[in-house]
């Protein structure tokens, strides 16, 4: 991860299979975070909030992350599995000036990902099409592997054009040239592609 990342909950419900913050048996702290202390710290002007997952925080704790970034004047994005309903904050985001939108991920909708994929994917549609209706920019992440189901995935990001996808590799050697990055940029052409978590632009 970069580090202009901010852990702000190592918890998360979803259950992917491949999460360490998914893990059942994690203690649960409802304790301040330190990481909302080392917000200052960053030597970026941009950060991200991330997890775990920052929607599974208490609404007053996510809060005080947002105001730090106020303070500290550091714009932000919130990653998030998109599993959780993200209407009720909306408001409390889009009130900071320094809120640059919301990144979504794909984890939770796909099968190879997540065995319970079915019963997320209507809270997923659901927040694209809640962004889309209060015009909440967002961006998706895709982690590209050879068994991920690209296709299914698309159809549903395509509800509301995202701001930018960001892709990641499972394995970038083997996979970076393949079908699947030539799919989406097909499927999104006006879309710019960037690489990994510090947004770097992925090369056309």
């Amino acid at each position: 991860m970069g580090d202009n990342i901010v852990i702000c909950n190592k918890n998360c419900s979803a259950g992917c299979n491949h999460c360490p913050y998914s893990m059942e048996c994690m203690v649960r702290d409802d304790a301040l975070p330190e990481s909302l202390y080392t917000i200052n710290d960053i030597k970026s002007d941009f950060i991200i909030l991330s997890g775990g997952e920052p929607f599974e925080l208490d609404y007053d704790l996510l809060h005080k992350y947002t105001c730090m970034c106020l303070i500290c004047k550091k714009y932000f994005r919130i990653a998030t599995g998109g599993h959780i309903y993200i209407q009720p904050y909306l408001k409390l985001l889009k009130s900071n000036p320094f809120f640059l939108g919301i990144q979504i991920g794909t984890d939770v909708i796909s099968e190879i990902r997540n065995l319970d994929s079915k019963k997320y994917k209507q809270k997923w549609v659901r927040n694209i099409e809640c962004m889309k209706k209060y015009s909440v920019p967002y961006s998706v992440t895709i982690t590209l592997s050879e068994r991920f189901d690209l296709a299914e995935v698309l159809a549903l990001i395509c509800i509301a054009t995202p701001e930018f996808i960001l892709v990641n590799f499972e394995n970038r050697k083997k996979y970076e040239n393949t079908f699947q990055l030539n799919m989406i940029r097909d499927f999104f052409s006006g879309c710019e592609i960037k690489y990994g978590y510090t947004h770097q632009s992925l090369h056309q």
